[in-house]
C-alpha cells in the first residue's frame, strides 16, 4: 500500500512536520494505521506536510494537496480490502478538511491562534471608538429593517464603507501574519498574536454588519 509522494514545496522552505498517520521511506505514504480513540489527530499543517507558517505559498501547497489526494484516492486500495479503502477515505477527508482551512488566510490565522490556545472571538476587545461606531451603524440598520427598499441608498453606502474597511483589515492581517512567522522572541510573538487577534476581531465585527446589510439589500431586490 505504499505510495511514493515527493514534496512540492518551494525551495528554501522548512522541512515539513512529520505526519504521524503516515509511515514510509523517502516520503512514501503507507496507510498502516489511524489514530486510536482518544489519540489526537495531527494538526492541519502536519496533515499536509507543510511548515506551520501563516505565509504559505498557497499555489505550491495546492499542487501538493492535489498530488496527495490522487495518491490517497480510495480506488487505489480496493485490491487491499475494505479496511484499506475505509482508511484511505478517512485520510482523504482529513486532507480535504486541512486544505479547506489552510487555503484561506483568515481561516489559517484563526486556526494558528487556536493551536496556540487562543480564542480570538473571546480575546478581542473593541475600542470605545469602535463600539460607538458599531452602535451608530446598528441604529442605521434598525431604521432600514422594516423598509429596506426605501433605504437602499443608505444600505449601499454603509456596505461600501464596510467593504473598504475590510480590505484594509486584510492588509493588516497579512502584516501581522508576516510578523508572526518572523517572531522568535516571546515579546515579538505576543505582539504578533495581539495584532492577529485585533484584525480578526474587527473582521468579525464588520462581517456581522456586512451580512445584515447584504440580507436587507437582498430583501430590497426581492421587493422591487
Amino acid at each position: 500500500m505504499a505510495i511514493q509522494m515527493q514534496s512540492m514545496l518551494a525551495s528554501g522552505a522548512e522541512h515539513p512536520a512529520v505526519r504521524p498517520w503516515v509511515a514510509g521511506e523517502l516520503g512514501g505514504v503507507v496507510l498502516n494505521r489511524w489514530p486510536e480513540p482518544g489519540e489526537a489527530l495531527p494538526d492541519y499543517f502536519a496533515v499536509l506536510g507543510v511548515p506551520a507558517k501563516l505565509g504559505l505559498d498557497e499555489a505550491a501547497v495546492e499542487l501538493q494537496v492535489r498530488s496527495l489526494i490522487r495518491s490517497l484516492h480510495p480506488d487505489r486500495f480496493h485490491r487491499d480490502g475494505p479496511e484499506a479503502v475505509a482508511m484511505a477515505q478517512r485520510h482523504t477527508a482529513l486532507v480535504n478538511d486541512a486544505w479547506r482551512v489552510l487555503r484561506d488566510l483568515e481561516k489559517r490565522c484563526l486556526y494558528a491562534l487556536e493551536l496556540a490556545g487562543d480564542r480570538p472571538d473571546e480575546a478581542y476587545k473593541p475600542t470605545p471608538i469602535e463600539l460607538a461606531q458599531t452602535f451608530e451603524r446598528n441604529e442605521l440598520l434598525e431604521e432600514c429593517e422594516d423598509a429596506p427598499r426605501q433605504h437602499r441608498k443608505e444600505l449601499l453606502s454603509l456596505l461600501g464603507e464596510l467593504e473598504g474597511e475590510r480590505v484594509d483589515l486584510v492588509e493588516d492581517l497579512r502584516d501581522a501574519s508576516t510578523a508572526w512567522d518572523a517572531a522568535e522572541e516571546p515579546a515579538a510573538r505576543h505582539q504578533a498574536r495581539t495584532a492577529l487577534r485585533q484584525a480578526l476581531g474587527r473582521m468579525a465585527y464588520l462581517d456581522r454588519l456586512r451580512n445584515r446589510a447584504k440580507a436587507m439589500l437582498d430583501r430590497a431586490a426581492q421587493q422591487a
